[in-house]
């Protein structure tokens, strides 16, 4: 499935959505990231300089990342609750 596809699939979706990427990623297309962000049911947290798998390359700020994304995650499921 290419990255277009999974942006309609992702506009078309009712439920609640955390979209957690980074720009240094070669497969999170940043442009076409500005149709959902306008939508409500969506929240996005976006790293500035990690890769596909998040991590920096860094062990310390690897963890200091981990934590904030743990944050978000946990703040984003504990919204409705």
């Amino acid at each position: 499935m290419e990255w277009e596809d999974i942006i309609n699939k992702i506009k078309s979706m009712e439920n609640k959505i955390l979209i957690i990427g980074s720009f240094q990623d070669k497969c999170y297309n940043a442009k076409n990231l500005t149709e959902i962000y306008n939508k409500n049911n969506i929240k996005t947290y976006e790293l500035m300089n990690a890769d596909h798998s998040l991590e920096i390359n860094d062990t310390i700020k690897d963890i200091e990342q981990l934590k904030i994304i743990l944050e978000k995650i946990k703040e984003f499921i504990e919204e409705d609750i």
